[in-house]
């Protein structure tokens, strides 16, 4: 079997990230109403991701906003309550059961891994490390924006044409459709936020885990 390049993108491929930043946003709140959040649960809740929704995934100062919309000025013990609990919620950070597993075996079977994610680096590299991926992959990319300029990129930097190359992500608009339009193999995994969303362009296989991955590359 020929050797083959295979990239993952992290969030709900690797690891339930939607599922874990519902659980820290609710430590969070729960944390900032006990220190004087003026409000019910649901109502900061809701209040929550308005802001998330309006300053995007990567703003620093969510919480900040809240307290101060919600109380009317700014206090910081309320604040540093919510980042606490926050981040205390990712001691418990943990890749999909199968995760571990499959990257041992495809590794086993000479493959190369590697990430092609979209973010912010530290906190991609902050993940990994947290879910004791880092060591399974050979390098990690992590563009601002995924795009076909940027998986063309990865292919130059290694050397590899697009059929050497397999892409693992759950958005088709991030991960699978400019992968394929960049000649990838694309697999495109069903599950977290973006599960029922309709594709542009049809990735070449779609999965529900990871679970059947060596055996999928394996027939490539």
């Amino acid at each position: 079997m020929p050797q083959k390049y295979i990239f993952f993108d992290i969030d709900n491929t690797l690891f339930p990230t939607s599922q874990f930043l519902v659980r820290a946003d609710e430590n969070a709140i729960n944390a900032m109403i006990s220190r004087g959040l003026a409000c019910s649960f649901d109502d900061a809740m809701e209040r929550l991701r308005k802001i998330q929704e309006k300053k995007g995934s990567n703003y620093s100062k969510h919480f900040d906003l809240l307290v101060k919309e919600t109380n009317g000025r700014r206090d910081l013990k309320i604040v540093a309550a919510g980042i606490i609990a926050y981040h205390n919620t990712k001691n418990a950070m943990a890749p999909y059961p199968e995760v571990l597993g499959v990257l041992m075996r495809l590794h086993d079977k000479g493959h190369k891994l590697y990430i092609a994610t979209e973010g912010i680096e530290i906190k991609q590299w902050d993940k990994l490390i947290r879910l004791g991926l880092d060591m399974y992959f050979d390098k990690v990319y992590v563009a601002k924006q995924k795009n076909r300029a940027f998986y063309e990129h990865i292919m130059k930097r290694e050397k590899v044409a697009g059929k050497e190359c397999v892409m693992i992500g759950d958005r088709p608009d991030k991960d699978t459709w400019p992968a394929m339009l960049a000649g990838m193999y694309t697999i495109r995994v069903k599950r977290g936020k973006y599960e029922k969303e309709s594709a542009r362009g049809k990735a070449h296989k779609e999965i529900c885990d990871l679970r059947n991955l060596p055996e999928i590359i394996e027939k490539l």
